[in-house]
């Protein structure tokens, strides 16, 4: 049995900067393609997004230009049947 490859963690909405509040993820290890799904969720009520998935990470985006403090969590695992 050979499991799929997830990477997580979770991000203080502080750390978010720009216009609209984005965060770069950037992997320790990464992954060997982009062939893997994300899943973000926060304490805050937002429609998050990500963009420029590369397989070194990507961005979450909050969509919305309001600052906030509450975490973010973020999941990402390869694609693919184990």
């Amino acid at each position: 049995y050979v499991g799929l490859t997830t990477k997580s963690d979770s991000v203080m909405g502080t750390s978010f900067t720009g216009t609209p509040l984005q965060y770069q993820v950037t992997f320790i290890t990464p992954f060997t393609d982009t062939s893997y799904s994300v899943c973000v969720t926060g304490e805050d009520p937002r429609t998050w997004s990500i963009s420029s998935k590369a397989t070194t990470g990507f961005i979450i985006n909050s969509n919305s230009t309001l600052a906030f403090t509450n975490s973010v969590y973020w999941q990402a695992i390869k694609n693919g049947e184990a």
